[in-house]
């Protein structure tokens, strides 16, 4: 990549250019660091491809090398513990040397030492992105709110409102696969209907109730009851 200083762009008093032989394909300020990120693509043999990275000060316009980007990024190893939790993040950042790509390794610890979770991510981004126990206590609330409408909202309907809450999961199920030019009954499995029954107990005698109760809409959307009793092994 060079810089151009005699025409301004939208990211500066200047313009990156792309170096002879690659493609730029993204430039854009990483939230983070403030950097500017420049992504150059190039093609080697057989069509191979690869990306780039190059850092530049969005003030000066000037490129950062990799050996020089220690004083603008913070790479230590970090650990915070989360006192709701319990668990601890660890996260380190890592350079490729030979593409300029950063990388963010992430792991969630338990007290007791063992790995609860880890991911890997790319460095720069445009927006700050969750950290993975962000991520994980996201999915804890998903599951606290999912059990609560359970153990509240689901068990106090009765049989025939809990049936057709099923039949909607159903109904959306077939549209979905249907409007992606998918299998409509792929959904419906062994596996489908044993998990079903670990929410609702009945659903045993509720899965008849709702082929039958539901007939025509299954048939109006090309899908058959009948098909659907093999796929989940009822037939």
């Amino acid at each position: 990549m060079k810089t151009d200083y005699e025409r301004p762009s939208e990211h500066g008093s200047f313009t990156s250019e792309a170096t002879e032989g690659r493609t730029i394909k993204d430039v854009f300020r990483d939230a983070t660091t403030g950097l500017l990120i420049v992504e150059e693509e190039t093609e080697g043999k057989r069509g191979f491809r690869r990306q780039l990275t190059t850092t530049v000060d969005p003030e000066t316009g000037q490129i950062i090398p990799i050996e020089e980007r220690k004083s603008h990024i913070d790479y230590s190893d970090k650990r915070a513990r989360d006192e709701e939790t319990k668990l601890e993040l660890r996260s380190s950042r890592k350079v490729d040397a030979t593409t300029g790509a950063e990388t963010i390794y992430e792991r969630l610890v338990k007290p007791n030492g063992a790995e609860a979770r880890r991911t890997t991510r790319d460095a720069f981004t445009r927006s700050k992105l969750p950290t993975l126990l962000d991520d994980h206590k996201r999915q804890e609330a998903q599951k606290a709110e999912s059990e609560q409408f359970w153990t509240t909202e689901y068990a106090a309907k009765d049989f025939a409102a809990r049936a057709a809450y099923w039949a909607g999961t159903m109904f959306r199920h077939i549209r979905w696969q249907s409007e992606s030019g998918l299998d409509p009954c792929a959904g419906f499995s062994r596996e489908w209907f044993i998990d079903a029954k670990s929410r609702e107990p009945d659903f045993g005698r509720m899965f008849d109730y709702i082929l039958q109760r539901y007939e025509q809409e299954l048939l109006y959307h090309d899908t058959s009851p009948a098909e659907i009793r093999r796929r989940v092994g009822k037939t």
